[in-house]
Formats: structure tokens, C-alpha cells, sequence
């Protein structure tokens, strides 16, 4: 089951940390150091540098006994009162970059070279007519695409050439000059404030082309793919370093994740899933999650969520199921809320511990649930209404105005709770049970007169107010019910009710206010 616990509105102390009168919190007690030490975090000892003009470098000063003075090659570099540091630094022509970095506070000192990789930068050979980039070649490595698939492929050559990627069984593929002018390094599109219009030129030499997957030099060796350039009588060919296996989808490769498969016990059980390889994070899958392989990019591993969606997660978190595997899915069927003295959950019964995403709006969340079909025939908002209090209808939770479902897509479905007051985070959690889910969460009930509530000493006054909810049309397939009791659907009329306790896996939603005083 999943569980997500949603704070909204107020904070709350964390574990094994005592709320302080008069609302100050003590500030963070530095770990003992025996002297001076200068940690560099980024770059790590094991990145590859790949700009070739600065670079930033960050870290901290520890165990430093009063201000901190410091410097990287000669460079003064401002020491914030915590420790923290950050440099923008030159970066020499080579592939080896020392920084020499100094620091003195007080009586203390310190003082190393630190070295870091600088990606490799190619120099057209002189005197020569016609060349080819061999660290330009994009992508590179192993590939592992269905046969449906295709491949962007970029290179840099002479500027004017005719370049074509000639494959083992006797086609050819042309690469034409890139029309498009190259996007703008990261550090300086997230960095550089510059409100001067910029010129977009073209890379010259710059080609681009498009590869059927197909498998291609398997080994390594053999049965690979050689680039051509030719101007005039002058020609300059070069192997492309990638190697593509074609996956077969007709029987899928079912994968679960999981983030500690080096079984340490040190992780938190998500793993990140990326829209692009080695992008920004879009989804947390938690440990346990199932899904189907539908590709692989060196050390990425991309995984079918539904026939529209696609995430990208390492290839460290994946755990291959034994070939014959089904693939996840199957019906989602009705949900219910209940709501106790401390809590409000939203049990949703599932076929298996599907992928999920939830998005946060002020004051709404939506699970999406992927690889399911919606059949929600009930959607039933419980009993107890809160534990009393809050001037809801009985039977309804003050803190929930309104649930409703949907199906976007034929293997996607959307549950929406919307709040009754603006969402301050939430966390989730998956298990299996066979009776369904249960999870409890601080009350939701105002403590305090005037609304007023008690967060740790922070205190927030909050808008009590319920609202009445009816059945959407069944045109729009999605419901929400108005009854503190059972109430079908509109749009599934004459269907009866059927049981949220099956046996099965199931997903469990918790909402999460702030804990009373």
C-alpha cells in the first residue's frame, strides 16, 4: 500500500527536538574538530569537468576557531559564518586542473592542491583539410532501444564537409549541418543575469542525423558503425563508439526498484526518475515499485510507466524479475476516506505497486496512478466526520471539500483531493496488505479558540469553512459524492458496491495537518 502523509499549513518540531519558549530555536551545534579542515564538495574527486573555460567550486571550512580567511590560487574567497564557500574559477587548456586552496583562521591553518578532471578538448590537426571530433560523438557507450525507436545523432566535423555514418550491412546514414543554435551552458542560463538580447548562431560544423535502433556492434569490435567525411578528394573516417541492442517488448523485462541493493540500510527507499537521462527529478519511486524496461543508456535505465509516459532512473536501483514476469497493471476499483480523531486516509486498492506521481497544487493533491484503469465505482468519504467538530456535514472531514477521479489516459488514473486549506508538504510510504491500508495523522480539528491551532509554537490562524459536494455528469467520467455514507456513482448507475478490502496490494493517501499542542 501507499502511504502519504500531507502537512498543510503548519510546522511541526522534528523527532527528538523539544519546542523552545518564546519561539526561537536553537541554532545548529558545529561537530567537534580537532583542526582547520577545507572539504571540497564539488567538484568530487570522481567528476569529469566538462566546461572548458571556469568552473564553480564549493565546500566548507570546518573546526575554524573564529573568521576564516581564505583563498584558492590566489583568489580571496568570502567564508559565510557557517562555513559554507563558493568559487568561480578560470580553468587552464588542459585536462587537469590544481587549485591550490589556503585557509587561516586565528592560530590555525590549512593548506592543499586540489586536482580535478577537465573533459578532453579537440583540436582540428593543421594542415589538415577535413576532420572529425572523435570527443564530439553523441551519444556514446550502450544502448539498449525497442526496434521502434530511433537515435538523434550529433557530430562535429569540417564545416562544409559531407558526412555520412555508413552501418556493417551496407546502408548509409547522412548527417546534415544543425541549423539550430546550441543551447546556452547551464551555469551561465542559471547564474548569468544578462538582459542584453543574445545573437543565436549555429554551430558551424555542427551535423545532425537520425538512426533506426537496429543492433549495432555488439561486442565492441565488430559489426560497428564508421563515420565518413569527405571535402573534395579529402576524406577522414572515424568509428562511432556506440554499441545498440534491440529490446523485444513482445515479452517486456519487469523490473522493481530498489535504492539500497547493496543492502547498507543507509538509504531513504526512493529512487529518482528523470524525464531525460541524468535530468532533473520528476518522480520519487518508492522501494518496491514495479514497472516495465523499455530502454538503457550506458548507466540509465528507462522504464515504462504507460504508454505515454516514460521515466529515466539509475541503473543501480534496478532489480530484473525473472523473464515471464506479467507486466504491472490491472483495475483500480473504489476508494474511501476515513477519518478518525487523528487522521484522514484515503485507502485506494491497487493489483500491484504501480508507479505513481503525486502533484501538489495551494490547495489540492493529485495522485496519479500509472499502468491502471479506473473502476471507481464508489467513492465513499467515511464515517466519524473528523472525530466531531469542525461544522462539516456528518460523516465528512473538515479538511477534505472535495474527491473526485478521472482517466486521462487509458492505462492512467488521477485522484484529486482538494483541501480546505493550502497544502504544507507531504510524504509517502508503500506496503502490501490484504486487508487494506489504515494510517493515522495528527487531528484536524482546531485547538484553540478562534481557529487558532498550535504548531510548535508557531501559530496560524486557518479558514473552518465545509462545503456541500454532487456528482459530476458521467460524461466527464469522474465523481465526487456528497453523502457521509455510501452514495454510487452518476456515472456508473445501477452498479452495486463491491468491497475495498480484497485481498490485493493497495495504495494508502494520508493527509497530514499540523499535531495539536
Amino acid at each position: 500500500m501507499l502511504l502519504v502523509s500531507v502537512v498543510t499549513g503548519c510546522a511541526v518540531p522534528r523527532s527528538g527536538t523539544a519546542p523552545v519558549p518564546g519561539g526561537v530555536l536553537p541554532s545548529p551545534t558545529p561537530p567537534a574538530h580537532d583542526s582547520l579542515h577545507i572539504a571540497v564538495v564539488y567538484p568530487a574527486g570522481s567528476d569529469v569537468i566538462q566546461s572548458h573555460d571556469s568552473v564553480f567550486l564549493f565546500g566548507a571550512v570546518q573546526g575554524a576557531r573564529g573568521p576564516v580567511h581564505l583563498g584558492i590560487n590566489g583568489l580571496s574567497v568570502p567564508v559565510l559564518a557557517n562555513g559554507a564557500w563558493i568559487a568561480w574559477l578560470s580553468l587552464p587548456d588542459d585536462t587537469v586542473a590544481h587549485f591550490l586552496i589556503a585557509a587561516t583562521a586565528g592560530p590555525d591553518s590549512s593548506r592543499f592542491v586540489y586536482t580535478a578532471r577537465v573533459a578532453p578538448q579537440f583540436r582540428p590537426p593543421p594542415g589538415r583539410a577535413v576532420w572529425i571530433d572523435t570527443t564530439s560523438f553523441t551519444p556514446a557507450g550502450r544502448l539498449a532501444l525497442p526496434r521502434e525507436d530511433g537515435i538523434p545523432l550529433s557530430v562535429l566535423a569540417t564545416p562544409g564537409a559531407t558526412v555520412r555514418l555508413l552501418l556493417p550491412w551496407g546502408s548509409s546514414v547522412p548527417l546534415v549541418p544543425d541549423t539550430l543554435a546550441p543551447e546556452l551552458p547551464g551555469a551561465v542560463r542559471a547564474f548569468v543575469i544578462d538582459t542584453a538580447p543574445r545573437r543565436h548562431v549555429p554551430t558551424a560544423g555542427r551535423y545532425v542525423g537520425w538512426l533506426p535502433a537496429a543492433a549495432l556492434c555488439a561486442d565492441g569490435r565488430t559489426a560497428c558503425a564508421t563515420l565518413v567525411a569527405t571535402v573534395g578528394a579529402d576524406t577522414a573516417t572515424a568509428r562511432w563508439p556506440l554499441g545498440v541492442t534491440v529490446v523485444d517488448m513482445t515479452f517486456p523485462t519487469v523490473v522493481v526498484l530498489d535504492d539500497d541493493t547493496a543492502h547498507t540500510g543507509t538509504t531513504d527507499s526512493l529512487t529518482a526518475g528523470r524525464a531525460v537521462p541524468h535530468g532533473t527529478y520528476n518522480w520519487f519511486f518508492p522501494t518496491g515499485t514495479v514497472a516495465v524496461e523499455s530502454g538503457r543508456w550506458n548507466d540509465q535505465v528507462r522504464l515504462r510507466l504507460s504508454r505515454a509516459t516514460v521515466a529515466w532512473v539509475n541503473e543501480a536501483d534496478v532489480v530484473r524479475l525473472p523473464p515471464g514476469t506479467p507486466p504491472p497493471g490491472g483495475v483500480v476499483s473504489s476508494v474511501r476516506l476515513a477519518s478518525g480523531t487523528k487522521s484522514v486516509t484515503l485507502r485506494v486498492p491497487l493489483p500491484a505497486r504501480l508507479p505513481y506521481q503525486i502533484t501538489e497544487r495551494e490547495r489540492s493533491l493529485t495522485l496519479r496512478l500509472y499502468g491502471g484503469a479506473s473502476d471507481i465505482n464508489w467513492m465513499q468519504y467515511g464515517e466519524g466526520g473528523g472525530g466531531g467538530g469542525g461544522g462539516g456535514a456528518a460523516g465528512t472531514d473538515p479538511l477534505i471539500t472535495r474527491m473526485s477521479y478521472a482517466q486521462p489516459a487509458a492505462d492512467e488514473v488521477t485522484i484529486t483531493l482538494e483541501l480546505a486549506r493550502r497544502v504544507w508538504g507531504y510524504s509517502t510510504a508503500s506496503t502490501r496488505s490484504a486487508a487494506g491500508p489504515s494510517c493515522s495523522t495528527p487531528d484536524t480539528r482546531p485547538s484553540a479558540p478562534g481557529g487558532r491551532r498550535d504548531c510548535g509554537n508557531r501559530w496560524r490562524r486557518w479558514p473552518w469553512r465545509s462545503r456541500r459536494r454532487r456528482c459530476s455528469s458521467a460524461r466527464a467520467r469522474s465523481c465526487s459524492s456528497a453523502a457521509p455514507t455510501r452514495r454510487r456513482s452518476s456515472s456508473f448507475p445501477g452498479r452495486t458496491s463491491r468491497s475495498c478490502a480484497t485481498p490485493m496490494s493497495s495504495c494508502r493517501f494520508t493527509l497530514m495537518p499540523c499535531r495539536t499542542a
